[in-house]
Formats: structure tokens, C-alpha cells, sequence
């Protein structure tokens, strides 16, 4: 990767013209041969008569009079409210390596942004180029580390709230995020469903179960080169063990330690830990689904014995 970062100039350009539209009137365009990297601010305000819950973003690529498609994003609010008459502050930016990054706020520019003021992010793409270089890109299945939602070391706001797209059906959702060692939890999602149950590390019983384990623990950072077979095995049985002692969930499936993050539509993989017990345990953030809204669970109730004394 460093030697890709030492390859890219410093008089890298656009080799197209690109623009925004939003519901099909254009907002902003850049030029092709516009130096890179870009930074753009633009104040949006929904028409008063738009009676749809969302807005449609499209990046179209202009050449030789020729208008195509580039990427299209979905933009609606937390609460699904009305955007008629809503004003937005839209944030672009495209980095060295023709990467898009798009940003949301409801509100006037340059505005004070609170702790609580919601943030929208969306999923970067990276813009097409006749040279076909330094291209990057993004697996199915791929973690919220690889989708560039995240960077190691560096905590996530609460007030974020980010906008994606299933990788199989395409339709776009959207989810918060926290930090489970800042939450002192673990976390199990649904084998059938987008809702997760959140276990705290404090609970006795979880810990009594998580004693039963006889080998060290594979935790976030942990390196498969520092357990044998045998110890990941037994870390493997743990957490079945632990699974057996949950309650279902609504849906009927189980909580899993090992089970996906699914799209809410389709139910395909969002987040495909692909039955890797190192690859869920740097996972160390839980995505929740706000649209549509997925149920979390908490506290005793969620251990089927909860009632008696073990």
C-alpha cells in the first residue's frame, strides 16, 4: 500500500467532467482536468411540493456531450420525516486516488455542528479513469474497516449515522455504530435477521461460561499464528456452548457468535465474517440497523435460565 502512496503525483487530475445531481437538476460539477484532491461545500434545500421520503443523488461522468451514470446514492432521514422544504449541507471530497467521499447535514452551511447534530456518511466509490489506475476495490462482504467507515484508533462519533447499499440486492439502508470494548460487551447477531443481542462482559453468568474455556481467549488483534488448532477449536466450542445458553430471537433464529451482519432486505451478507473467529473479533464495532429498524437485546432476559439460580 505505501508503495501505491509513493506512485500517485502530485498532479493527478480528473480526466472527465463530473456532477451531481440531485433528483435530476444538477448541484455542482467539476471540470476534467480539475486538480485532485477536491473539497466541496454545497447548501441544498428540498422544494417545499416533494412529497417522496427520499432524495436521489446521482454522479454522472460528461464527455463528448455523452452523460453516464456513475454512482447513484439514496438519501433519506433517521426518522423517515418529510424532506419537503428541508435544507441540507452537502459535503464532497475526492482524495488523490479518485475516491469519493460524501457527506450530509441537515442544516445551513457552516452551521455549529452539536455532539448531537446526526451526521450522514455514505459508502465511498472511487471514480472511473481512462488510465485504469491505483484502482481500489471493496469485496462483498467486505467490514465496516474495509468499507472505510472506520479507522483503527480512532473512535466513531455517536452522532454518525451511515447510508449504504447491500452488496447482492442493491437496495440502500441505513445504521449507527458503537465501539463494544468502549461498551465493555460482546456482541451475537441474528443467524436469520439484522437484530443482535449485546452481552456484557460484567454479566456472572457469561463470565462463568466464558471460564469454561481452557485455552486462551482470541480476542481483537489476536494472530492466528499465536494459536494452534486445537486452542481455536476450543474457542469455537466456547462460544457454541455460550449460544446454547440464549434464548431466540424474535424471528425464531438464534444469536450466533459467528453470525453476519445481513442486508434487512434480502438477508445476504452486509458484513461476512465467512466462519473466521479472528476476522469477527477485530469486528470490534456493533452496526445496528436504524432503516429499517432492527431490535437489540440486553440485560438477564436474554439467558433462557435467567429466572433461576445457577
Amino acid at each position: 500500500m505505501q508503495d501505491e502512496l509513493n506512485s500517485i503525483e502530485e498532479n493527478e487530475v480528473l480526466d472527465k467532467t463530473i456532477s451531481l445531481k440531485i433528483n435530476n437538476k444538477i448541484v455542482c460539477a467539476f471540470a476534467s482536468n480539475t486538480p485532485l484532491s477536491i473539497s466541496e461545500a454545497i447548501q441544498y434545500t428540498v422544494d417545499e411540493d416533494y412529497q417522496e421520503k427520499r432524495l436521489y443523488l446521482d454522479f454522472m461522468t460528461h464527455e463528448l456531450g455523452k452523460e453516464v451514470l456513475i454512482k447513484r446514492y439514496e438519501f433519506f432521514l433517521q426518522n423517515m420525516d418529510d424532506l419537503a422544504g428541508k435544507t441540507l449541507s452537502i459535503y464532497l471530497d475526492i482524495n488523490l486516488y479518485r475516491i469519493l467521499f460524501l457527506t450530509i447535514i441537515e442544516g445551513e452551511l457552516n452551521q455549529e455542528v452539536e455532539y448531537s447534530t446526526i451526521m450522514y456518511r455514505f459508502d465511498h466509490f472511487q471514480i472511473p479513469s481512462e488510465k485504469n489506475d491505483h484502482v481500489i476495490e471493496v469485496e462483498k462482504g467486505a467490514t465496516v474497516f474495509e468499507r472505510g467507515f472506520v479507522t483503527s484508533g480512532r473512535v466513531t462519533p455517536g452522532n454518525n449515522r451511515f447510508i449504504s447499499s447491500c452488496d447482492f440486492c442493491g437496495k440502500f439502508f441505513m445504521f449507527r455504530m458503537f465501539h463494544v470494548g468502549f461498551s465493555d460487551v460482546d456482541y451475537y447477531y441474528c443467524d436469520r435477521c439484522t437484530n443482535y443481542l449485546a452481552v456484557s462482559l460484567f454479566d456472572q453468568k457469561y463470565d462463568r461460561l466464558l471460564d469454561k474455556l481452557s485455552a486462551k481467549r482470541i480476542s481483537p488483534f489476536s494472530q492466528p499464528y499465536d494459536f494452534s488448532d486445537y486452542d481455536i477449536q476450543l474457542n469455537l466450542e466456547n462460544y457454541q456452548l455460550i449460544e446454547d445458553h440464549f434464548v431466540p430471537c424474535t424471528c425464531g433464529g438464534q444469536f450466533k457468535y459467528l453470525a453476519n451482519c445481513l442486508c434487512p432486505y434480502c438477508k445476504s451478507p452486509y458484513v461476512d465474517f465467512f466462519n473466521d473467529i479472528f476476522r469477527k473479533a477485530d469486528h470490534y464495532y456493533v452496526v445496528e440497523m436504524v432503516v429499517p429498524k432492527a431490535e437489540s437485546f440486553y440485560g438477564e432476559k436474554y439467558w433462557k435460565d435467567y429466572e433461576e439460580d445457577d
